[in-house]
C-alpha cells in the first residue's frame, strides 16, 4: 500500500485499485485480472502479484512483480506501468532494464522497506 496525498495505492493478485481517502471511492486503477506481465496504461496494464510497493518519487511508485521477478513502475496520474529491471526471467543477474534477473522478492511482505 501508498499513500499521496488523498489517494491510497492498494495491491491486490492481479491489478493495484485506487482509493479516494475523502470519498471512499474505489477504483480499478491498473491491471486487467488476469495473471501476466505487460506494459500499457490503466487496465490495459497486467501485474501478476505485485508486493512490496514504495514511493521513488513524486511522478510514481515502484512495485515489485512477485512471480514475473521484476520491478514495474507506476506514474501517477496516469496510470502508466513501465518494467524498469527484470525480464520475468528468474535468476542472479547484474545488467540494466531488462538484463537484470531477480530470484527473490525485492522488498519485505509486510511493507515498503527495500531489502539491501
Amino acid at each position: 500500500m501508498c499513500v499521496s496525498g488523498n489517494s491510497m495505492f492498494v495491491s491486490e493478485p492481479y491489478h493495484l485499485r485506487l482509493i479516494d481517502v475523502t470519498t471512499a471511492a474505489v477504483s480499478k486503477f491498473v491491471g486487467t485480472g488476469s495473471s501476466a506481465s505487460v506494459d500499457g496504461t490503466g487496465t490495459a496494464a497486467s501485474v501478476s502479484s505485485p508486493t512490496g510497493m514504495a514511493w521513488a518519487f513524486a511522478a510514481g511508485t515502484f512495485l515489485f512483480a512477485q512471480w514475473s521477478s521484476s520491478v514495474r513502475m507506476v506514474t501517477t496520474p496516469g496510470a502508466v506501468v513501465t518494467t524498469i529491471a527484470g525480464n520475468g526471467t528468474s535468476g542472479y543477474a547484474n545488467g540494466v532494464g531488462t538484463a537484470a534477473k531477480f530470484k527473490y522478492r525485492i522488498f519485505k511482505e509486510s511493507g515498503s522497506t527495500p531489502l539491501s
